[in-house]
């Protein structure tokens, strides 16, 4: 599985044929503090109906290559539940408010209260803006009854200051003339997905360059989250000098 930073389409049985809404952008970027702390994201309405939306943040985590999401209170949504007017656009606030307790309070006047603000990495979280289903209108009772429920699936990142991905080759083997076995982890403090990036093996005065974007899009598309360690096989050039290598990851502008 390979993670990216786009959308995803989720599709359930029971909504409106075609595109039900759009969000924009699909990717933001928050810092821990101050007023890049707080920033919109526009859902559109693409229909000639009323479209019923609701919007929740998730936790992100990696392991072994599979996505873990996990409910969050670490966001506040203006507003989090809204009903979009036939091609109505709206601008939705999305305020970062710390890492908070999941468990939401019983009293109504902590709900807003931020929580603990300093963090030493980067976080990564997903915003899902859902489609909530509308029983079909009695008219069109004579029509099969099948609905398309869409759910789209953005990137959130809270940075504190200028964090930065810091990648190294933590293991690798040569498995044949074309591919090694490279295990590559993320020392640094902010993601990194692999397309953007190259690496340049050496031995001594002979450099071969191994560039990301001849691996498959599988490869391509990994996103490497603060700390997170992957082992991949990637595709070398054949005339690669065997033996003790040395890696550097090399960002393309």
């Amino acid at each position: 599985m390979f993670l990216k930073s786009t959308f995803f389409l989720s599709l359930v049985l029971t909504s409106v044929s075609a595109w039900a809404f759009k969000v924009t952008p699909i990717e933001l970027n928050f810092e821990n503090k101050g007023p890049r702390s707080v920033q919109t994201i526009l859902v559109e309405n693409t229909t000639k109906e009323k479209v019923p939306v609701e919007i929740f943040a998730f936790e992100r985590t990696h392991a072994n290559g599979k996505e873990k999401r996990v409910r969050t209170r670490d966001f506040y949504f203006f507003p989090q539940q809204f009903i979009l007017k036939p091609g109505e656009k709206r601008n939705i606030r999305l305020s970062w408010m710390g890492l908070r307790s999941n468990q939401e309070p019983k009293d109504r006047s902590q709900r807003m209260k931020k929580g603990v603000t300093n963090i030493e990495y980067e976080k990564a979280y997903r915003l899902v803006v859902k489609q909530v289903p509308v029983e079909l209108k009695k008219n069109n009772a004579s029509k099969t009854g099948i609905k398309f429920l869409y759910n789209y699936v953005a990137s959130l990142y809270v940075k504190p200051g200028n964090v930065k991905p810091e990648l190294e080759v933590y293991s690798f083997r040569k498995k044949n003339q074309e591919t090694f076995e490279m295990e590559i982890q993320n020392k640094g403090g902010a993601h990194a997905i692999l397309a953007f990036y190259d690496i340049e093996a050496s031995k001594g005065e002979n450099t071969t360059l191994i560039k990301m974007l001849d691996q498959d899009s599988e490869i391509q598309g990994v996103n490497l989250l603060p700390g997170e360690r992957r082992k991949l096989t990637l595709k070398v050039p054949k005339d690669i000098d065997t033996g003790t290598l040395e890696f550097e990851f090399k960002k393309r502008m």
